[in-house]
């Protein structure tokens, strides 16, 4: 009798057991319900991408591939960096809806999926074609969901719908060209500096130069010493080619110099490099044309450096052919702060007594 009843506790017991496991379930969100992708054709086609275009507040940028490389079209076919055009593509294949918003274009600016084309928009229109100019996905990209402790998510709109909806996913897009290349230059240290000639588009000339690493302040050539309050200005010339970022680029025979107005620059450091420029300032922007060489005969080894002199030239001179490659044939918009010290007049400094 008591085996009888053990069992019947038992399969009741188990009876109730699985009851509240169905109904925890029943109760409980699932956690692994799979989201729809928003593009679901785009994962399988993600090679046959070969145009993307960014529309954004006032701009568009254009990318283009080419024989395995990409481009960017608007900027006169500049090389664009192919690590952020991939992600670019693989993020938007990726993308999973969520939920559906608003539909009513009235709220489309709180969410930030209004059209890219309105004065106020802060959106961005990204659209991928394939090689003959069909679009393989369009879309809409605005804000951010601004939540803690849940999953990336932004609002969007494909194109051509009203309803807008909340996918999961990241999407970090720019309609400005300097952000899908590399906007470094170069990157020589002040300390490196040995001379720097300004020639203005007058014919005259102002050179600043260090006889010694060791020499803290540069002097001006055919000037018996460099006024103090000057000090700083010199040192901002003598500085300009640090961290050298470009905002812009454009084909060099796409662009006009104007001999009226150019000023040119020659830059030489103590291990005989030399990075030449012609300058000008046009509508308020900088733009700058720079090709670089070595002079081995003006290279000063440092007395503590222990690089033989061929080994130098040898470094020196790969580091020339690489400049040369990525500078040769462009003009770059640089910031006006690098225009203004590289261009600097004779008179601002000359101006200063000496004490």
């Amino acid at each position: 009798m008591k085996n009888k009843n053990l069992i019947i506790l038992c399969a009741v017991t188990l009876t109730v057991i699985i009851a509240a496991a169905i109904s925890s379930n029943l109760q409980s969100p699932r956690e692994d319900f799979e989201k729809p992708i928003l593009f679901p054709e785009l994962a399988n086609r993600i090679n046959d991408v070969s145009k993307i275009s960014i529309q954004g507040p006032g701009n568009t940028v254009r990318l283009q591939e080419n024989n395995g490389k990409w481009f960017i079209a608007s900027s006169d076919n500049y090389p664009a960096a192919f690590d952020k055009v991939r992600q670019t593509v693989l993020n938007m294949s990726a993308l999973k809806l969520e939920e559906k918003k608003t539909d009513n274009p009235n709220y489309y600016a709180q969410l930030g999926v209004e059209d890219p084309g309105s004065i106020k928009a802060s959106s961005h229109l990204v659209t991928l074609f394939d090689a003959t100019g069909n679009t393989l996905a369009s879309v809409i990209i605005g804000k951010a969901r601004q939540s803690s402790g849940s999953s990336p998510g932004l609002y969007v709109r494909k194109s051509g719908d009203a309803q807008s909806l909340l996918v999961e996913g990241i999407m970090e897009v720019s309609s400005d060209a300097a952000d899908w290349f590399d906007r470094q230059l170069f990157d020589i240290p002040l300390e490196e500096m040995k001379e720097i000639v300004i020639q203005y588009a007058d014919g005259n000339t102002f050179e600043i130069y260090k006889e010694t690493r060791e020499q803290s302040d540069f002097k001006i050539r055919d000037k018996d010493d460099v006024p103090s309050a000057a000090k700083i200005i010199v040192r901002r010339i003598a500085s300009a080619l640090e961290e050298m970022r470009a905002n812009g680029v454009r084909a060099a025979n796409n662009f006009e110099f104007s001999t009226e107005e150019s000023i040119k620059t020659i830059y030489k450091t103590f291990d005989g490099l030399i990075i030449e420029s012609l300058l000008a300032k046009i509508d308020d922007r900088a733009y700058g044309l720079f090709s670089a060489s070595h002079d081995p005969a003006q290279a000063v080894m440092p007395e503590s450096d222990s690089t033989d002199a061929e080994e130098l030239t040898e470094k020196i001179n790969e580091y020339v052919d690489t400049l040369n490659d990525k500078l040769s044939g462009w003009v770059y918009e640089i910031p006006v702060f690098k225009y203004e010290a590289m261009t600097t007049n004779i008179d601002d400094l000359t101006r200063f007594p000496v004490n």
